[in-house]
Parts: structure tokens; C-alpha cells; sequence
């Protein structure tokens, strides 16, 4: 490289080895610089010892150079060490230029240069082999390969583009996405766990084996994950094939249930809808409508009555609803809790049904009637999850703290 050269210029030997025309003479200068170890004056009584090569501290330098001047393409294919990269920062911080190289840094990421370029801006600026850090707001991360990232948790990915972008294997906690594009963007094998989707766009694609659990998606952001339901294999079933059902409810599917016989199984969703359908198929049988839908909404448990005559659907509305499973009409709705319904469950007999809230308290309602039986207390958190025994004499709930 010119730079190189320039720097060595003042070294006779080695400039003579440049100038020479022998290949092979050339060739060993350039293992020698590449396997050399040498020592970097810090300061002017203070030595480091630095087991790397000429060739990686000079590229260091090199790199630093070309972030600062804005034009990073002569190195975007070109391989970099994390020797390299620690070079280029501990260059950068000894001349006191780390708010210079990082504003340079943001407005790399956020233009609209080659996806080369980004490629290796975001490679300097991620955390190697940890939590990735949020990028600044209104980074251009599309089309980069950005698999197997874990982000950082509580963090903030605000105007971040990631259409066509790779997230496969992204691992994803306790994060917010506002004002995000997800076009295109392939997010199998992802996790996204207790996130939140504000005002988000684009459709993702290859997120059938996707999981998504808690958080929250608004209705902005509703066409960001294409609804997919899997049914899985039980042990030994080598002649399993999944089906997929898509196209049907327009936010996350939140509950599943089986019907006795098999035939269907019933979805919710936080559109506020649960849905029938064919388990053989995929196809839409019949459709429950009726609950308020979005975060404050939605149908989060569902349930079928033992003879699957009916079925019932809780929600963040506060209630829970009885439906008959043929023609999709409301028989009965269940009010009385003063927070979202989590978790509904028949008895055995289909006499009974209970609704566990975040209020903290369980509910038994008679089905025939709606009317309030017996109210449970104790829990200091919320109910996530009711059953009924066998026998239908006991009932269990679980809570945050608590079972």
C-alpha cells in the first residue's frame, strides 16, 4: 500500500527491498512485517510490547484515516483483524479524536453509502462477541448480514432500517423497535422476547420458526410478522409435516387450543379475534368477534368446553366470553374483574369456568347463568394461568411470585 510505503520510506533496508524487483524478496519482507512483534511507545517513558504485525498497525492507521475522511470503500472487502480494529481505536484515543471518530462513525451508518461500506462501519462500532448496543437513531442497517445478534437488553432501536436485512438467529429481550422498517427482512430462528413493536413497518419474511412471547405490538406495526401457526410433532411421529396457517389474523396470535375431537383448533389473537379453523387444511372455519383489540384488547387465552360444543376467550378488555363453536354467535360475557383476564379453563362438567386477571384475584362463574360463584384471593401478583382438577374439587393458579 502507498501509505505503507511512505511510512517506511525512511528505513533504508526496507525500502530497497521495495524497490528490488525479486519477487521472492518482496515476498519474504511481507511475512516478516506480517509475523513481526515490536514495541509501541505510548508515552515517552512507557514501552508496550505488541505481539501483531507492521502490516496490521500500519492498516490501523490506514482505517482510521479513511473513517475520518468519509470514504471507507478501498477497505469495505478488504479483511480486517480485530488487531487492526484495536490499532485503529487505540490510535484514535491516544490522539484525542474519539468524538471526532465517532460522530464520523454515525453519519456513515445513517447515510445511504454501499451496504460494503455499513458492512464495516457496524463492525466497528458493535460490541465484538457481546450484547450489541442500540445503533443511533436512524441507522441504515439494510441489506447487511446481521445474524446471530443479541441485543442488549432495555434498549431503544429507534428510525432503524432493516429491510432485507438478515436477522437470523437475532436473540432479542426487553427491546423496543420504534419507527423501525422491516421489510423483507428474514427473521428465522429469531427470538423476540417481552419486546415491543411501536410504529413499525414492512412485512418480515421467513419467520416460521420465529418465536415471539409477550411485549406488545400496536396496531402500526401489525403487518411486521406474518401470523404463522405451527403444529408440532409428538415424539416418534417420523411422518409429521407441519401445516401453516397464514394469512388470517392481521396482529400476534397470543393463545391455541385443540378441540376435543382434534378436528380444529382455535387461535387468539390481539386484533381481538379468535378463529376456527381446519386442522387438516389450514382453512378459516368460522371467525369470534367481539373483544377490543391492541395492547389494552386482544384475545390472550382460549379455550374449548370438554364436549367442544363451545368455547370461551379471555382478554385485556377485562372479560370473558362464551361462544358457541358452530356458528360463531356470543352465548354469554363475563364482567366483573377489574384488570385484564389471562387465563380461562371449563371445568370437567362444563358447569363451571374460571378467569385468572392481573388484578390478582380468580374468578368461578356459572356458565349457564354468567353469575359470579366464588372469588379467590391471595396472590400479590398477576394471574397468568388457571386449571381445573380432574374431579373439578380443586382449581389451580399460578401467579408472577406464586402458584
Amino acid at each position: 500500500m502507498t501509505t505503507d510505503k511512505s511510512k517506511l520510506a525512511n528505513q533504508p533496508g526496507i525500502e530497497l527491498v521495495l524497490k528490488s524487483g525479486g519477487i521472492g524478496a518482496r515476498g519474504l519482507l511481507q511475512t516478516e512485517l506480517r509475523n513481526a512483534s515490536f514495541l509501541v511507545r505510548i508515552r515517552d517513558d512507557r514501552f508496550v510490547f505488541a505481539h501483531t504485525s507492521f502490516f496490521e498497525y500500519f492498516l490501523g492507521l490506514v482505517l482510521r484515516d479513511a473513517v475520518l475522511g468519509g470514504n471507507v470503500s478501498a477497505l469495505a472487502n478488504h479483511p480486517l483483524s480485530r488487531e487492526t480494529i484495536e490499532f485503529c481505536f487505540a490510535v484514535v484515543k491516544q490522539k484525542n479524536r474519539e468524538d471526532e471518530f465517532n460522530r464520523a462513525l454515525t453519519g456513515r451508518i445513517t447515510s445511504d453509502d454501499p451496504k460494503e461500506d455499513r458492512a464495516l462501519i457496524w463492525r466497528l462500532m458493535r460490541v465484538e462477541g457481546g450484547e450489541v448496543v442500540a445503533p443511533p437513531s436512524g441507522a441504515n442497517l439494510s441489506g447487511l448480514d446481521l445474524r446471530d445478534l443479541r441485543l442488549k437488553p432495555g434498549a431503544v432501536w429507534h428510525g432503524i432500517n432493516l429491510e432485507n436485512t438478515v436477522l437470523t438467529g437475532l436473540k432479542a429481550r426487553d427491546v423496543v423497535f420504534q419507527n423501525a422498517a422491516f421489510e423483507n427482512a428474514f427473521i428465522g430462528d429469531a427470538e423476540f422476547e417481552d419486546c415491543r413493536f411501536i410504529h413499525c413497518s414492512g412485512r418480515t419474511c421467513g419467520g416460521g420458526s420465529t418465536r415471539l412471547w409477550q411485549g406488545d405490538c400496536d396496531s402500526a406495526s401489525a403487518s411486521i410478522f406474518e401470523d404463522t401457526l405451527f403444529r408440532w410433532p409428538s415424539e416418534g411421529d417420523a411422518s409429521f409435516l407441519p401445516i401453516q396457517v397464514n394469512g388470517g389474523h392481521s396482529h400476534f396470535i397470543t393463545s391455541v387450543a385443540f378441540a376435543p375431537d382434534g378436528a380444529t383448533l382455535l387461535t387468539g389473537g390481539i386484533g381481538g379475534t379468535a378463529r376456527l379453523w381446519d386442522t387438516q387444511t389450514g382453512a378459516e372455519i368460522c371467525r369470534f368477534e367481539g373483544h377490543k383489540a391492541g395492547i389494552l384488547g386482544g384475545v390472550r387465552s382460549v379455550a374449548f368446553a370438554p364436549d367442544g360444543a363451545t368455547l370461551l376467550t379471555g382478554s385485556r378488555d377485562g372479560t370473558a366470553r362464551l361462544w358457541d363453536t358452530a356458528s360463531g354467535e356470543e352465548i354469554r360475557c363475563f364482567e366483573g374483574h377489574n384488570g385484564w383476564v389471562q387465563s380461562v379453563a371449563f371445568a370437567p362438567d362444563s358447569a363451571t369456568l374460571i378467569c385468572g386477571s392481573n388484578d390478582g384475584t380468580v374468578r368461578l362463574w356459572d356458565t349457564a347463568s354468567g353469575e359470579e360463584i366464588r372469588r379467590f384471593e391471595g396472590h400479590n401478583g398477576w394471574v397468568q394461568s388457571v386449571a381445573f382438577a380432574p374431579n373439578s374439587a380443586m382449581l389451580l393458579t399460578a401467579s408472577s411470585p406464586s402458584i
